[in-house]
């Protein structure tokens, strides 16, 4: 049985947040933060803001 590129890095973000890790830069968690931390969910709630009113669209 082979796994996808997906599976293996689903997997690999889980048991990092399992063990307490960030799953996207892998620095510890700290109190209140569950599988990303502050920095990196922020960041990809800016890249992924569907209104786009953090991305600057009033900033012109």
């Amino acid at each position: 049985m082979t796994i996808s590129a997906q599976e293996k890095s689903q997997y690999e973000r889980q048991c990092n947040a399992a063990a307490g890790y960030c799953a996207a830069c892998t620095k510890p968690l700290q109190p209140g933060e569950v599988y990303a931390c502050n920095e990196c969910a922020h960041e990809a709630y800016v890249e992924t803001d569907p209104n786009f009113s953090i991305a600057g669209e009033g900033d012109e």
